[in-house]
């Protein structure tokens, strides 16, 4: 008698023990899962953003510039072509004109020399630079970033 209530102890540890491993692998799947699916997504949209070359903006904006933010301000457009001449965490420049991300960690991809379309909402003229918000950015060209510091 003594036999099978030690038995029956054991067995039900091994079950426990078997149940706890096996909920423990479903938790980090899915917290895994939930990452992999978070990262660089493409917004949704009612309507898709009007498609503007950069360069064209570019030298529009130079010979108009009044004309430009009456038209655009606030409006959410895709840029073509721009050519990453600076990139720090707080912004892309290309010429006078900085895009700044939507999320922190937009630009932890892009380094200087890459050629990215932009996704981004007309701000305006502030300090001598043209800024475009909320920016989702989507590689051309480029190459293979080392990884970010401080991660």
């Amino acid at each position: 008698m003594l036999l099978l209530r030690n038995q029956g102890g054991l067995q039900s540890k091994t079950m426990l023990w078997s149940l706890t491993s096996k909920i423990a692998i479903v938790f980090v799947l899915l917290s895994l899962s939930g990452c992999a699916q978070a990262a660089y997504s493409l917004p949704d949209f009612d309507s898709p953003p009007q498609h503007v070359e950069f360069q064209d903006f570019k030298h529009e904006y130079h010979s108009a510039p009044e004309e430009i933010l009456s038209r655009y301000r606030g409006e959410e457009l895709l840029f073509t072509g721009i050519e990453a001449e600076v990139v720090t965490r707080e912004y892309l420049q290309s010429g006078g004109f900085r895009f700044r991300p939507e999320y922190r960690d937009g630009l932890d991809h892009i380094g200087p020399d890459f050629v990215v379309d932009v996704i981004g909402t007309v701000k305006g003229d502030v300090a001598g630079y043209f800024y475009i918000d909320n920016c989702t950015f989507i590689v051309v060209e480029g190459y293979e970033l080392p990884p970010p510091r401080g991660y």
